[in-house]
């Protein structure tokens, strides 16, 4: 759940790695990095697709070789590989890691379209856990539930009638105001 909603973005949207991700076709790795054990194992949970920052993080220290503080470098800040100067200095960075040219190629392009919308997993994983929380409670809660929902709304909503015949055809029960 994680997963989907760091990739259900526009930007990984329309680089189609939600559709890989989706239905679970593995976003394409380069010949060079196919029986690499270290990618496929960092891989493994977002079903081949890189998602978080964590899996470029390693990626660039497991795959790649390069030193925690130089992989945190690459991960934060993606716009140096929008320049050809920034894509040298990875280059030059992934040879110090002990890739050879052909490694580093393989690996810049894997990397390249998916680092741009990588999401933090503590993130994704807060706002998964929100997600189901919000879900159960409306499932279990449903009265509990609208009741912060109308409050709000009954402030803001121009057509109130057409708030409450909604709220009656989803099961809420709705009750009168009682005065002493």
């Amino acid at each position: 759940m994680a997963a989907l909603l760091a990739l259900s973005r526009p930007g990984p949207s329309e680089s189609g790695l939600l559709d890989c991700f989706i239905h679970r076709k593995a976003y394409s790795v380069p010949s060079e990095l196919k029986n690499n054990e270290a990618l496929l194992a960092i891989l493994d949970e977002t079903r081949g697709v890189p998602v978080f920052q964590e899996q470029f993080f390693d990626i660039f220290t497991k795959v790649a070789g390069l030193s925690p503080e130089r992989a945190i470098h690459w991960v934060r800040d993606t716009r140096p590989l929008k320049e050809d100067s920034g894509v040298e200095a990875l280059y030059d960075d992934l040879k110090q890691g002990g890739c050879s040219r052909r490694e580093a190629n393989a690996i810049i392009d894997f990397i390249e379209v998916p680092i741009r919308y990588a999401f933090s997993k503590g993130h994704a994983l807060d706002y998964a856990t929100i997600g189901y929380t919000t879900a159960w409670l409306r499932l279990n809660y449903l009265n509990t539930w609208f009741h912060t929902v109308v409050n709000d709304s009954m402030i803001r909503y121009t057509n109130k009638f057409d708030l409450l015949k909604s709220l009656l055809e989803l099961g809420v029960e709705i009750y009168g105001v009682e005065y002493d």
